[in-house]
């Protein structure tokens, strides 16, 4: 049925776009910059924030900023990734989703005309800096969101003092038959000692039940259905279009924040230590 579809040719004019939830990261990243960018009013520094990235353009509510408590409760439900920098007074270079670094249909947006390459000859070639995007099962707010992972909250500094535990370590720890999965992890906003930053510190939380573990594993597998079917989707087009095209309205939409983008914190990474 699929390459029936594609054969009429009405597909070439059909746009698909991935599941679309608010986004929750770090603020107050740099200890001296503990204030509000808009009302200048004190922060909490190393405390989360959720942007609302999914009301309609026109909507009051585009962009508007909860602040969330010191620490959260989450299921992760999917690991992905994305490359960014951030450009003051010039629009921000953004790629789009994806899963690993060696991935081929990866589209960089922010400059006049759409690049495409793998995420690493693009991360490169125009120095962006890797986030990981969980997908992550929040029952105290009710529903999915996307947590943004970006800097040294993936991973613990080479010279950083101390037992926090970033994203990568903390996955790291399930061995065996445990998994992320299985169990809730425990977010926490955390002073980096010895430094001028606040970073991100995972913890492994209770165990899920049966009955709880039976509703994340269905989320899990609409969330990676739903994620791959995009993903496929476009890979398809980019492979019809050919290497040479310009690869215009070839992929779906992505968020563009339109909310200054954070400071980065802490150390500088070495790309080679992010491990996917």
């Amino acid at each position: 049925m699929n390459d029936i579809a594609s054969m009429t040719g009405a597909d070439n004019y059909k746009k698909l776009t991935l599941p679309q939830y608010n986004e929750i990261m770090l603020q107050g990243q740099m200890k001296e910059k503990t204030k509000d960018r808009d009302t200048g009013e004190p922060i909490r520094g190393g405390s989360f924030k959720l942007v609302n990235t999914t009301a309609t353009k026109e909507s009051e509510d585009r962009f508007t900023v909860t602040q969330l408590p010191d620490e959260l409760h989450m299921v992760i439900l999917k690991i992905r990734r994305d490359l960014q920098s951030y450009r003051k007074g010039e629009a921000t270079l953004r790629t789009s989703e994806h899963n690993t670094k060696y991935d081929k249909n990866v589209v960089m947006f922010g400059l006049d005309e759409p690049v495409r390459g793998t995420a690493d000859e693009l991360r490169e070639k125009f120095n962006l800096k890797t986030r990981q995007i969980v997908y992550a099962y929040i029952p105290e707010l009710g529903g999915i969101h996307r947590v943004v992972v970006k800097g040294t909250q993936q991973f613990k500094g080479r010279e950083e003092k101390g037992d926090r535990q970033g994203l990568f370590e903390y996955l790291k720890n399930f061995e065996g038959e445990e998994h992320a999965h299985q169990f809730v992890t425990v977010i926490k906003g955390v002073e980096v000692p010895s430094e001028d930053y606040y970073s991100i510190d995972f913890r492994r939380g209770d165990k899920l039940t049966e009955e709880q573990l039976s509703k994340v594993e269905t989320m899990i597998r609409d969330l990676h259905e739903r994620i791959t079917q995009v993903d496929e989707f476009y890979a398809r087009r980019n492979q019809q279009q050919g290497e040479g095209s310009e690869p215009k309205d070839t992929l779906p939409e992505i968020q563009i924040d339109e909310v200054e983008e954070d400071e980065e914190g802490g150390v500088e990474i070495n790309p080679e230590d992010i491990p996917f």
